[in-house]
């Protein structure tokens, strides 16, 4: 800007090639008000003019860093001419107008002496100078005024963290004693679905697979009265009947040691019912049973101590099989019951020679029928 000429900003060209002989020479010069400036590519930017004939000059830059650097230049330049023609213009239609030749003593505006100041700082190649002092000012109040509520947007607060950790914990906590305990005491109270009796908390019993909560009595009335081993939940309405089943550690809290060792009883009697390979004790009385396979042929009782043999289903320590069922055949003359044993042993043993040779493909259907 030419200090004699406020309000008017130009951009010369210079070749400075000679400037080791001492001299430079002016290629253009441009009215900012009438030049646009565009970035092309990082390295290519265009300088054209608004009004005709419409020139236009490309500068090639040899790195980002120089092309950076003269666009912040330019592009400050363009905008503070500009805005003081506007700022001028606007003036004039606003202030009276006033003679020529009137003295004016008023000191040059801040304005003028910015851009006085942006001048000196390009033709001194100072681009770093002449944006701190357009952009960093502005760049400094914005960071300012944004940067507190960033933080506090960002900051974690320590007071909802600590309570929500502190909870986590004592969630946690209750569950591991919860899980320590055999019968789970219902929170709050609750009507009983079986008796409809009002339970406070702490009275009832809630179901860990199911959550249903019954009264103990109830409950100790539906394990006694089940005839399967795994007692249901006696949970039941009109669109809902609840299929779990009752924990073992639940059962055993809610009866006392009698009925738990029967229950336990009733279990086996109801495994040994349903298991294919199951034989019991030929023992009076003995509880003992076991699961045998095809190649095993004698079965030691662990209640009673006594060798069952498999093949007769009998008993017989002291004496072979072939003994065993000569001794049957001798006493069936004049015993019944000992004719009785005879003949189940026939079918027994027959059965047993049909089995096996069945299975290694000796006989078939038709051989046995």
């Amino acid at each position: 800007m030419d200090p004699g000429k406020a309000g008017e900003f130009r951009l010369a060209l210079r070749d400075i090639s000679g400037t080791a002989a001492g001299r430079s020479v002016s290629i253009a010069e441009f009215d900012l008000k009438t030049v646009r400036y565009e970035v092309k590519s990082p390295a290519c930017h265009e300088l054209s003019l608004a009004t005709p004939p419409h020139d236009r000059i490309t500068f090639n830059f040899r790195c980002e860093q120089e092309a950076q650097e003269w666009a912040t230049v330019v592009m400050s330049s363009l905008r503070e001419a500009h805005r003081v023609a506007i700022s001028s213009s606007s003036e004039e239609r606003r202030l009276p107008p006033q003679p020529v030749d009137a003295p004016s003593n008023a000191p040059m505006p801040r304005t003028e002496d910015i851009c006085v100041e942006l001048v000196s700082a390009i033709e001194a190649g100072n681009s770093a100078g002449g944006t701190e002092r357009l952009g960093l000012g502005d760049i400094r109040d914005l960071i300012n005024l944004e940067l507190p509520q960033l933080n506090d947007a960002l900051s974690p607060n320590r007071t909802s963290t600590q309570a929500r950790e502190a909870e986590r914990r004592e969630n946690f906590a209750r569950l591991v004693q919860m899980d320590g305990q055999d019968l789970i005491p219902n929170p709050e109270r609750v009507e009983c679905r079986i008796c409809y009796v009002e339970l406070e908390p702490g009275e009832g019993v809630l179901l860990r697979e199911c959550l249903h909560c019954f009264c103990k009595e109830c409950l100790r009335s539906v394990i006694l009265m089940s005839e399967d081993p795994q007692v249901a939940c006696p949970y039941r309405d009109e669109a809902y009947a609840c299929d779990c089943i009752l924990q073992e550690r639940e059962i055993r809290a809610l009866v006392s040691v009698d009925d738990y060792e029967r229950w336990l009883q009733r279990g086996l009697s109801v495994a040994e019912s349903r298991c294919e390979g199951s034989y019991h004790c030929a023992t009076a009385d003995c509880p003992g049973w076991c699961v045998y396979e095809d190649t095993v042929n004698t079965f030691h009782c662990p209640v009673c101590k006594k060798h069952n043999c498999l093949l007769c289903k009998a008993i017989h320590e002291g004496m072979n099989c072939k003994q065993y069922q000569d001794d049957i055949a001798a006493r069936a003359i004049n015993d019944s019951a000992a004719r009785r044993t005879r003949d189940l042993l026939k079918v027994k043993s027959r059965s047993l020679f049909i089995k096996a040779h069945v299975k290694k493909g000796h006989l078939s259907c038709d051989d046995i029928f």
